[in-house]
């Protein structure tokens, strides 16, 4: 399951922030400020003798942000609010588990794996998207599991997952509801799943195209898969966390479509979404150093368009300019050898 955009704030944030361009470590503002009173959204309409600019560099990141001066709505503390949370945001403390907590990890993702198998099998024009829920949900738990995302509330939601698993269907990226929708022939159909086994979570997706697709289609899912493996390929010890994102870019870039804008994978393992964020973008020797022990979703999302995404009304989150989105994810430890894949049998 990906991680949603840093930059999109819940509607308590919208009169907190504006024209903010804050690095990726201050994502965590959006969470933070969820408990203050609700301001009315009015980005780009804020009088000048309101506001004024601030430079800060705290920790990993340097940010660009504007503060609202109470005036503008009678809220005497909204300068320390805001001043207090970006100051404390931290840096990603990654957990670096043992080779025991990664054998629990692996346990989980070969239930994973062969759920995304039984799946594989299912998929057909005709057939629901609800119906290939139900089919995952049966089987994890008949494989002594629990599926991760079923009740799970991710980061930026307002309500808890209420599915098995992640069914999103052509410009649809990544989150999409499982409805009764019918596949079509040439629909781009991302599944993304997780399982939770013994306290360890796992997460894996993958794209198919149903039917015949058309060529500009099937380059995408090519695209999307090849840069999977090649962020694999990169996540070795002495390695950084930027050469992960240069391996996906540079894959994005051969094959001439573009980086799903926002959205990334994350660490796991005792939790669904753990630090550090795993960008489908970076350069080489830059950012987090990779160590045997780590635990990462790699998850490439590619499309055709533009890349800006918006979150639709069932919280799933949507290319904007309606292009075709692919994506692919596997649960990968980091270890001395080099990397191993967790979810697949």
């Amino acid at each position: 399951m990906a991680h949603p955009p840093r930059t999109r704030y819940t509607k308590q944030s919208w009169g907190i922030l504006s024209s903010c361009h804050l690095s990726p470590r201050a994502s965590h503002l959006a969470s933070l400020t969820a408990h203050l009173p609700s301001f009315p959204p009015f980005y780009g309409v804020i009088p000048a003798q309101y506001a004024t600019w601030k430079v800060a560099t705290f920790f990993t990141w340097v940010g660009i942000y504007r503060v609202l001066d109470s005036r503008f709505h009678g809220n005497d503390n909204l300068r320390f609010h805001v001043s207090f949370f970006i100051i404390h945001d931290s840096p990603p403390m990654v957990r670096i588990y043992t080779t025991s907590e990664i054998e629990k990890i692996a346990r989980s993702g070969a239930i994973l794996a062969r759920t995304l198998a039984v799946l594989k099998k299912e998929i057909a024009i005709g057939v629901t998207l609800k119906h290939l829920d139900t089919v995952a949900r049966e089987y994890i738990r008949k494989e002594g599991a629990e599926p991760a995302f079923l009740n799970y509330q991710p980061h930026g939601a307002e309500h808890p997952y209420r599915a098995s698993i992640c069914a999103s269907v052509n410009e649809v990226i990544v989150h999409g509801f499982p409805t009764e929708y019918k596949i079509k022939s040439g629909d781009i159909l991302k599944i993304d799943v997780g399982v939770l086994l013994d306290g360890m979570y796992s997460d894996s997706a993958f794209t198919v195209i149903a039917g015949k697709g058309t060529a500009k289609a099937q380059n995408l899912v090519t695209a999307t898969r090849k840069a999977l493996e090649e962020a694999i390929k990169a996540a070795t010890p002495g390695n950084h966390i930027g050469d992960i994102g240069y391996a996906v870019e540079k894959t994005a870039k051969r094959y001439k479509v573009n980086i799903v804008q926002g959205l990334t994978g994350h660490g796991v393992g005792y939790g669904l979404h753990e630090d550090p964020y795993v960008y489908n973008y970076g350069n080489k020797g830059e950012g987090l150093l990779l160590k045997a022990g780590m635990v990462f979703a790699i998850e490439p999302m590619l499309c055709t368009g533009k890349g800006q995404v918006c979150q639709l009304k069932d919280e799933s989150w949507a290319m904007v300019d309606r292009g075709l989105s692919a994506q692919f994810e596997h649960t990968i430890a980091i270890t001395e050898k080099g990397p191993r894949i967790l979810t697949k049998e």
